[in-house]
């Protein structure tokens, strides 16, 4: 009776092991531990990139690998300079695995026909978290019309939305979807023109 009992304990234990590995490895080897929504003014000129940018990925101009369009019905919103902004969204994450976390990128999948957000791009820079370490990435960069929000309001609005998040590590790709509303601690950095 002892032996099965002591078999019955160490397959308890191979399993537990088994598990945590699985889960800590495969699973859900990154933990977003907080974000940071940084809000940029723009110029003139920035304006007029974002149009032509987002006229010429609509009309299939530009080969749209590293964009996202995400107001889909051809639209340009109207105003000047002070109704746009670039939103970047950084995540702070935890690697909880022993291998690390390369080529961090994103878009986001909310987009619909009157979005205020324009198009979003993922990071050009190739984002990493070392294993068992704390790390931060920036997968996503966003132009959004803003006529008529407060930077406060833009903030809520930009964590209303979803990131799908991509990154690889030596068992291979992974692909996360990260509703940014579930995450804490929010951090905002408002940048504006001098």
């Amino acid at each position: 009776m002892k032996k099965l009992f002591k078999r019955i304990i160490l397959v308890l234990v191979i399993l537990s092991v088994i598990s945590f590995l699985y889960y800590y490895q495969i699973y859900a080897p990154i933990k977003i531990e907080g974000v940071k929504v940084t809000i940029m003014s723009l110029s003139e000129s920035d304006l007029d990139s974002i149009k032509y940018h987002y006229n010429n990925i609509y009309n299939g101009e530009f080969e749209a690998e590293y964009s996202t369009l995400l107001r889909l019905n051809g639209k340009f919103p109207e105003g000047d300079e002070n109704d746009f902004r670039i939103i970047s969204i950084r995540l702070k994450i935890n690697n909880r695995s022993i291998f690390s976390q390369n080529d961090i990128r994103g878009y986001i999948t909310t987009g619909s026909e009157d979005s205020r957000m324009l198009s979003c791009t993922d990071n050009m820079t190739t984002d990493f978290v070392r294993s068992f370490k704390n790390g931060e990435a920036c997968p996503v960069f966003m132009d959004l019309y803003t006529g008529g929000l407060t930077d406060e309001e833009i903030v809520e609005y930009v964590l209303q939305q979803e990131i799908k998040l991509y990154y690889n590590n030596a068992l291979g790709s992974k692909t996360e979807i990260i509703p940014l509303k579930d995450i804490q601690p929010v951090e905002s950095d408002i940048r504006k023109n001098e």
